[in-house]
Parts: structure tokens; sequence; C-alpha cells
């Protein structure tokens, strides 16, 4: 599973994000436009991300891109679905959106022992051209059939432009129950990823 991460603003939701992907499995992250990374423009760490990510980047590939719209039109061509995190008249609830490869990385995840743990499991994961075809949605001993997917995060307070859910093939929302109408970033990715993958 691939993460995008479009126009975010804050280091800190941003090393948030990278902790959680890691800890679910995910195989890489692209941090497009202005969206922080780990390096910055000049090679030189960026401690308020690094101090949130806790050392996840490490387990993790990423990847700085400046147009998430190219990227994803790229990805479709690879027949990647994406799936859009965003508020929008389009949008249905997480909660009521069916994904098979949940069942594919639980599986994973309920045998890490067979890669050699839960570490070796995200390094076997990450990036998926060394280790296994996941872009084809095989493994190395062919466990893995479900299709790929790409979810896509916005800026905090933009959130995704049009051009990129006019692309998506599905985009999601998490309903509210209280006043509030909007969730932290790196919360509501948290929310995202683990219900997509359990």
């Amino acid at each position: 599973m691939l993460i995008i991460l479009n126009n975010l603003r804050s280091s800190q939701n941003v090393g948030a994000v990278f902790r959680t992907a890691e800890a679910a499995g995910c195989e890489k992250i692209y941090c497009c436009g202005i969206t922080p990374s780990p390096l910055d423009r000049f090679s030189r760490p960026n401690a308020r991300l690094l101090k949130a990510s806790l050392g996840a980047e490490k387990y993790l590939g990423w990847e700085k891109i400046k147009s998430a719209t190219r990227l994803i039109k790229e990805l479709k061509k690879q027949n990647y679905q994406i799936l859009a995190l965003e508020q929008d008249k389009k949008s249905i609830s997480l909660f009521d959106f069916d994904i098979s490869l949940s069942q594919t990385l639980r599986r994973h995840c309920e045998e890490p022992r067979a890669y050699g743990g839960r570490r070796a499991f995200a390094r076997w994961s990450a990036p998926a051209r060394k280790r296994g075809n996941l872009e084809r949605g095989e493994s190395k001993n062919n466990r893995v059939t479900a299709k790929n997917f790409a979810l896509v995060l916005g800026n905090e307070v933009n959130g995704l432009p049009r051009s990129i859910l006019n692309r998506a093939d599905e985009i999601l929302e998490i309903p509210m129950a209280g006043r509030k109408e909007s969730l932290n970033a790196a919360v509501a990715f948290g929310i995202m990823v683990f219900w997509l993958i359990h």
C-alpha cells in the first residue's frame, strides 16, 4: 500500500504519518508539493519530522515528488486503485467501504515470523521491487493476490484539490458524531489505514 501526502504543512503531522504507516506495514510514502520530508532540499535532517516519526523513516520507503497529480496518473497506469480521504459530495463513509486488501495484509501481519519478525515484514514490504512483486499483487510465494492501493491525504486546511479528487477511484470520509467537522490529518490517516487493513 502506497501513501501520497499532498501539500501537508506540518512536519509533526508528516512524522506521525510515517510512524503510523510503518506500523501498518505500508510500502512507501510520497511527499508531494510542499509536504515536508525526512530530509530538506539541502539534504539536512528535518528535526521536527524525525522527532515525531521515531525512526520509522528508516524502515519505510519514501520519495519527494513535485506533483501528486502526475504521480497519480502514473500509478493508475500501473493499475493502482486511488483512495482519497476527503469530505466531498461524492464521498462515502470509510466504514461502508469494503477493501479485499485487508485480508491480504492481515494474513502477513498474523504470520510475521514467516518473514523473520515484524521488522523483517516492514523491510520485505518496501521497496517491493527488491522483495517480491507487489506491483502486480504478488509476493515471493504468491500469497498476495489483491490489487494495489494508494491512499491520498491532503492539506490540513484546504484538503485535496479537485484535480486529485477527479482521479480518485473512491473518495472516503470519516463520519463525525460530534460538533467538530474535522480531525487532525495524522489522526485521520491512522483511522483510515488501520480500518482498511483490518
